[in-house]
């Protein structure tokens, strides 16, 4: 069980108007789908969830797009920031660094991660920029561009709210 999974576990059902994670480390893909059903038994009927992590679709735009635009931009950063080697093809080095070096056991997409989330009971489900949402206390809960800065954020994470009916 992760940290988000433990902590939710510990919350009453039906108790939480809000609920957010930013960044989770997403476990094997049956430890996410334990950790969107506790989070939808905590959640108040009309709570929201808020989940960001490394948006697969463009991990893998590094591969298959490396000279496009964004994808350079954040190969040229990422290379040095994540102390990579330079004598190999930079798009393979940073792609295994983001499923490998930091706790990521399944990365999502955003068709998959709708999928999880509806198959868990949510509605409404809705990708935002990162900082970004409809609702004021949704709004600038991402830290982890303080971390990377910006533009890797950015680049790299999916930011989606799901609502519980």
């Amino acid at each position: 069980m992760n940290s988000a999974t433990a902590t939710v576990a510990s919350a009453a059902s039906q108790t939480a108007p809000l609920r957010t994670s930013s960044g989770f480390t997403e476990p094997a893909l049956d430890g996410t789908r334990r950790m969107l059903s506790e989070c939808w038994r905590v959640l108040k009927p009309g709570g929201r969830l808020r989940l960001a992590t490394p948006d697969l679709d463009r991990v893998l735009r590094l591969y298959t797009s490396p000279g496009a635009q964004p994808q350079a931009k954040y190969l040229r950063w990422a290379v040095p920031y994540g102390r990579h080697p330079t004598d190999l093809p930079p798009a393979v080095v940073v792609i295994n660094s983001l499923f490998h070096d930091h706790g990521h056991q399944f990365l999502f997409d955003e068709a998959t991660l709708h999928a999880v989330l509806h198959l868990a009971g949510f509605a409404d489900i809705r990708r935002y920029p990162p900082g970004e949402s409809d609702d004021p206390q949704l709004r600038g809960l991402e830290i982890h561009q303080k971390v990377i800065g910006r533009m890797a954020n950015d680049y790299e994470t999916l930011v989606v709210e799901a609502r519980k009916p």
